[in-house]
């Protein structure tokens, strides 16, 4: 099997080999439909915060996550390069930390220049859920600083191999968000960087999945 954490794709179809899960963005997407069979992520994405009708955004996220189908709250965060104040983004952020946390489902994040801010938040909320960052492009230093604090890393088309050998093996995860590059290449190009076959790098990553809930 296939593990891909983070997809923007509008695929609708499921493989037999790929277990994917779609994310849904709460002010961008136009659709907020979960198809049967598609495991999903769901949250307020920073770039999509809507300074007058936040509470809005966060009653039909509450109502989105409550699916079986939703596995993942996010992905949330904090963006540094976006020109809406950080600490409205920071309310917004806890909002679906609680959420993450009341109903069990892990926590997605998108992270841009907000690396302090982001471990003083978890360091206030001492979350029981794990939390992801997605698309981690830093190197092995900053990712051994998340990983100290309990951060999982999800790795996409492109990343550090110093990154990668400090998250391996236990908090590697496995993305395409949106690369044009199927889950089975990325696979592939992460094995060959550490040095070892796509089953070994499959099993795993199938552990962490598991660990982390995502599939019984």
């Amino acid at each position: 099997m296939y593990y891909d954490v983070h997809t923007h794709s509008k695929q609708t179809t499921v493989s037999e080999e790929v277990m994917t899960v779609y994310n849904i963005a709460v002010g961008k997407d136009s659709s907020l439909n979960i198809h049967s069979g598609q495991l999903v992520s769901c949250g307020i994405h920073p770039w999509y915060i809507q300074a007058d009708t936040i509470e809005e955004q966060v009653r039909l996220l509450r109502e989105l996550v409550c699916n079986e189908q939703v596995v993942m709250i996010g992905e949330a965060g904090l963006d540094k390069q976006v020109s809406l104040s950080l600490d409205l983004q920071i309310e917004v952020f806890e909002e679906q930390i609680l959420i993450s946390e009341e109903l069990k489902k892990p926590l997605i994040i998108h992270c841009v220049k907000a690396w302090d801010e982001l471990i003083v938040i978890r360091k206030k909320h001492n979350p029981s859920m794990p939390w992801i960052i997605h698309g981690f492009r830093k190197k092995g230093d900053l990712a051994e600083q998340l990983l100290k604090q309990g951060f999982y890393l999800s790795f996409g088309e492109h990343f550090q191999e110093s990154a990668l050998r400090k998250a391996w093996p236990d908090h590697l995860l496995m993305e395409t968000d949106e690369s044009s590059y199927p889950i089975q290449a990325i696979y592939q190009r992460i094995a060959f960087t550490l040095q070892m076959s796509v089953e070994e790098l499959s099993r795993q990553v199938e552990q962490t999945i598991r660990r982390l809930f995502l599939v019984k």
